[in-house]
């Protein structure tokens, strides 16, 4: 909400930037880009994380703020209520949405890392639903036995973890969206779905965790179409 987004705004100045709050711009416009940049690690810091901060912070800390004037609802809401654009409409997304994500997992949730184990997702799952008898009917969802084709017999579970966030933050939504919008509006509504399977060539098989521990032991390959890959295309 509103009041958050301020609340995030006066924190970055104040506990970052050293400035009196957001409005303090005189402050602000002395204040070098690396007075900015969110440290490493407060996410799980008692002492300076932020009490109203949402589960993806400080990844994806800010978002659009239903404000009652600009944007007045939830928009899958005001797309169910007939008060949207009546417009053509494209809704696409590449198979993989999620992969890329998986790698946010270490910095979001509380003892994880990878490689990804079945404790992990487990974990992940039940910080961001935080309600166990969802977080089960997700196992059900996605069986382990299910998900090792792609990563690999050993990252099974990050696999999950993809397909898990894949599903629910962007495939899931997009077709409840397309069909909202089918039902109130008189435009036609079209969906795709990207996939490349030699979108990385020669790299393919490069091992990413080469680079980082960060990244675990996937190779280029195995994050497939991941989120935006479809924008060069």
């Amino acid at each position: 909400n509103s009041t958050d987004a301020f609340r995030y705004y006066d924190w970055v100045a104040s506990e970052l930037a050293g400035c009196k709050d957001g409005n303090d711009l005189v402050c602000l416009r002395r204040v070098s880009p690396q007075g900015f940049v969110i440290p490493d690690g407060i996410r799980f810091d008692p002492d300076r994380a932020p009490t109203w901060a949402s589960p993806s912070f400080p990844n994806l800390p800010i978002g659009p703020i239903i404000d009652g004037t600009t944007l007045l609802d939830d928009p899958l809401r005001v797309v169910e209520n007939g008060n949207h654009n009546d417009v053509p409409s494209v809704i696409g997304f590449t198979r993989d949405e999620g992969s890329f994500f998986g790698f946010l997992l270490p910095g979001l949730v509380p003892s994880v890392e990878l490689t990804l184990g079945e404790q992990g997702f487990q974990r992940s799952v039940n910080y961001f639903l935080q309600n166990d008898t969802a977080s089960q009917e997700v196992e059900t969802f996605y069986p382990p036995k299910a998900y090792a084709s792609v990563y690999g017999p050993d990252n099974g579970p990050f696999q999950r973890a993809a397909y898990f966030i894949r599903d629910s933050s962007f495939h899931c939504s997009g077709r409840r969206l397309a069909e909202a919008l089918r039902k109130k509006g008189k435009s036609p509504t079209w969906m795709y779905s990207f996939d490349k399977p030699d979108l990385f060539g020669s790299l393919a098989t490069f091992n990413l965790g080469t680079l980082s521990p960060t990244f675990g032991n996937l190779t280029v390959g195995q994050l497939g179409t991941y989120h935006s890959a479809d924008l060069a295309f």
